[in-house]
């Protein structure tokens, strides 16, 4: 179905106002942290990353993918100036060359959102929520995971993508 022009440019501000609260909200979860460009493995986009400090015996990362930018290797930006399409806590066992960064969890409103299980596959289980356009990603680990949360319990899970949808 076609929309009028109208119409059409709302529906667009509302999508772009939607992932703005989602860029803000998961920079209250980790703060406005400084992510560093590695090399990624395709040439349309552009991965940063960050370690976190951990008392973990895996290393604790996130990833912020997005359209290649055009920046060299070794380029460190904010967290806040990275309009990624996805953005990834996962735990691995060698660690990117990259510096650490910690932050303390704290309790606000993104965080706190419920999201529900929409289905489940072999590798993964899938959630959303009514309040983004985001679908999260939960990969299968050790434990099973709950048929519902949180975005933060997601979070820290750090076996997590999340994605606009």
């Amino acid at each position: 179905m076609a929309c009028d022009h109208n119409s059409c440019m709302t529906s667009i501000a509302q999508h772009e106002g939607s992932k703005n609260r989602v860029y803000n909200g998961i920079i209250a979860h980790f703060g406005d942290i400084s992510m560093t460009k590695v090399p990624s493995e395709t040439k349309s986009h552009s991965l940063y990353a960050s370690r976190v400090s951990s008392l973990s015996a895996e290393s604790r990362h996130l990833f912020a993918i997005l359209p290649e930018d055009g920046n060299p290797y070794g380029t460190s930006l904010k967290l806040s100036n990275l309009k990624w399409e996805a953005f990834q806590t996962r735990s691995l066992k060698k660690p990117y060359q990259v510096p650490s960064v910690s932050y303390e969890i704290k309790h606000h409103n993104f965080g706190n959102v419920l999201i529900q299980n929409t289905r489940d596959d072999e590798k993964s289980s899938y959630y959303s929520c009514k309040e983004y356009s985001i679908e999260i990603q939960l990969l299968h680990g050790t434990q099973p995971y709950s048929p519902e949360g949180t975005i933060s319990d997601a979070l820290e899970t750090y076996n997590t993508i999340i994605y606009f949808v």
